[in-house]
């Protein structure tokens, strides 16, 4: 569980869905304070408890940065 803590630690400005929600949110540097960030990854980590949730939120954020991108 370490490994995906940092790993949604270094992806949280990469992402652009918040859980359940389908509005898109572009972040740009300083974008929360510590508190917010902690307070974020708090509720994706509550929202990916496994592996089958965070492969489909994976997959999700993936699609949205290649959208983004128009690369999809």
């Amino acid at each position: 569980m370490t490994s995906l803590r940092m790993l949604l630690v270094a992806l949280a400005p990469a992402l652009a869905l918040s859980p359940g929600s389908s509005a898109q949110q572009l972040r740009r540097g300083h974008a929360h304070t510590q508190e917010a960030a902690a307070k974020e990854i708090a509720e994706l980590t509550a929202a990916t408890p496994d592996l089958a949730s965070w492969e489909k939120r994976k997959a999700t954020v993936k699609a949205g940065i290649l959208a983004g991108a128009r690369l999809d």
